[in-house]
């Protein structure tokens, strides 16, 4: 699966592609917290197969 991350200020950056893919929308802080496993707590937006945005929502990473 491909993440992507996208800002309001249109700055997106994804990982590496494979398969579907998902982008998170947020602010940059949010988006962080996001990538260091807090997907709970961070305050974004999922767009993407409904499949691959619930896997992502409980996939354990960060730091």
């Amino acid at each position: 699966m491909t993440v992507v991350l996208a800002s309001p200020a249109g700055r997106v950056r994804a990982g590496p592609v494979a398969g579907e893919s998902v982008t998170v929308h947020g602010m940059p802080s949010e988006l962080l917290m996001f990538a260091c496993g807090r997907q709970g707590q961070a305050e974004v937006r999922y767009e993407g197969p409904e499949w691959a945005t619930a896997a992502l929502q409980v996939a354990p990473f960060g730091v």
